[in-house]
């Protein structure tokens, strides 16, 4: 099988090119995946550093600044391979990771989607700055396990191409917004036709994410990705049942919720509120820059998390009105 990665990247040519050196040095044979590197309108040198790359069989491809979901799919479109491998600028895959993709989908002649086992990595912390800083875990077996549909991510995503020409490929449900919620889109779109889903536990990727590098950048993005939701929900209804972290986000439905639902839905509404919020996001941000109380820290940043999602949620529901999906 011969595999096209995709790529779409914007401005972030020093994440792009530790990608690239870890594509580089890939167990899989060279002659058997193209690389597909989609310029999203970048203003800084990010061709350079594909022209510059250590990868023979890599095309440089750009487009106005559109998004994510866009330059996918372009990418997509011109692709002639068996297997579409999606891959985010900001994830290194392990060397042997590719190969254990491959492997994986070989072992499905049905319809299925294969992801990489993702392993968060800490941008800032000291020894990570480049691709060579990581401590690579040794190379594992190539088994996998089934997963939930609504646990399928972009970031290092297998198909075979037929297979997401046939479903429509990648579309955006919520335009202006991201993250916009286009892979749990496309995901629910595979479940609804019967496509099965394994994540490869040999697959092995780091993710470099910077959105959450630090708690308020991590808080910034819940809100926009609940505010998002809205739209997403709009699209697909019967949705937000699979989504638990936003079954206790919709307005209490009294007579029909539970009670432990009817608690839930009041404990996140107090949390959202501005003044308690407010304590909350000054406490974990102060534990955050002391690194201690681990457990604090992390009980404080679930609520924050949590409130910050139905803030952008209760704000996409009025913008765009709704009662929050089919529940």
């Amino acid at each position: 099988m011969n595999v096209d990665v995709i790529i779409p990247t914007y401005n972030r040519a020093p994440v792009l090119r530790r990608t690239l050196q870890a594509l580089a040095t890939q167990s899989f044979p060279a002659d058997r995946f193209n690389v597909l590197v989609v310029d999203d309108g970048s203003s800084d040198d990010t061709r350079f550093v594909c022209e510059s790359a250590a990868l023979p069989h890599l095309r440089y491809l750009s487009q106005a600044h559109d998004g994510a979901t866009a330059a996918r799919n372009l990418a997509a479109s011109q692709s002639d391979a068996e297997l579409l491998l999606f891959l985010d600028d900001d994830i290194t895959m392990a060397p042997w990771a590719l190969h254990c993709l491959v492997q994986e989908r070989q072992r499905h002649e049905d319809k299925c989607i294969v992801v990489g086992t993702l392993i968060d990595v800490n941008p800032d912390a000291p020894g990570t700055t480049d691709w060579e800083g990581v401590a690579h875990q040794p190379p594992a077996p190539c088994e996998s396990v089934a997963f939930d549909f609504i646990e399928c991510l972009t970031g290092c995503l297998m198909v075979r191409r037929a297979d997401f020409e046939d479903l429509g490929m990648l579309q955006n449900p919520a335009p202006g917004y991201w993250p916009n919620w286009d892979d749990v889109d496309f995901a629910y779109r595979a479940y609804e036709e019967g496509f099965s889903f394994h994540r490869s536990l040999g697959a092995v990727c780091y993710h470099w994410d910077h959105a959450q590098s630090t708690l308020r950048a991590c808080f910034q993005r819940w809100e926009r990705a609940g505010e998002a939701a809205a739209l997403l929900f709009r699209k697909h209804p019967g949705l937000i049942r699979y989504m638990p972290m936003f079954e206790d986000k919709t307005p209490i439905v009294w007579g029909v919720d539970s009670a432990r639902l009817v608690a839930n839905k009041l404990f996140h509404q107090l949390t959202a509120w501005s003044p308690v919020l407010h304590v909350i996001e000054t406490l974990a941000l102060r534990v955050e820059r002391q690194k201690a109380h681990r457990l604090g820290y992390s009980l404080l940043s679930r609520w924050g998390i949590s409130a910050y999602i139905l803030r952008g949620y209760q704000a996409g529901l009025s913008k765009y009105g709704g009662r929050g999906g089919d529940v």
